[in-house]
């Protein structure tokens, strides 16, 4: 189980290193040095990071092969970056079973959209606003209570 937190910690490093490069890079560029943004990047990317290596751990519980959790891993990330943010308007124009069962994945699933801050770094819009802040804050509450919950009634079930 220290492999684990190891390989949080080593993606954390190569973040470092790659921000660090990368406002070297574009600060000798525009003449411009936002480290609190490029500081800001990094940790939103460390955790979504650590989403991803949650995934791959459940993804190992349940496949045998490191190949296919891998592919899996990889295939559900990547919908999630690119389906994420669209899906509850995908589910919006469905017909009643579908739009449910897509607005129950919209909620359920981990949004990894959020912690993308590629355009306030490139479009110089400065740090994230503070109600998104509030928003991330407000559902990791509401997955940590739904979580507490769930382990609740899963516990009665099993006496």
């Amino acid at each position: 189980m220290r492999k684990i937190p190891r390989c949080w910690l080593a993606t954390g490093a190569a973040l470092v290193v790659f921000y660090g490069f990368f406002a070297v890079i574009t600060g000798s560029r525009e003449h411009l040095w936002p480290w609190a943004v490029y500081l800001e990047a990094a940790w939103m990317q460390w955790f979504m990071l650590a989403i991803v290596i949650g995934m791959v751990l459940l993804g190992s519980i349940y496949f045998t092969a490191p190949s296919s959790t891998t592919t899996i891993t990889f295939i559900v990330s990547a919908g999630i970056l690119l389906l994420g943010s669209h899906l509850n308007l995908i589910a919006l124009q469905q017909p009643e079973p579908m739009r449910s069962v897509l607005t129950t994945v919209y909620f359920v699933m981990p949004h990894l959209e959020w912690y993308d801050l590629r355009d306030f770094m490139v479009y110089d819009l400065g740090w994230c606003r503070c109600g998104l802040w509030r928003w991330r804050r407000f559902t990791r509450r509401c997955g940590r209570a739904f979580s507490c919950c769930w382990r609740g009634s899963v516990s009665a079930v099993k006496t």
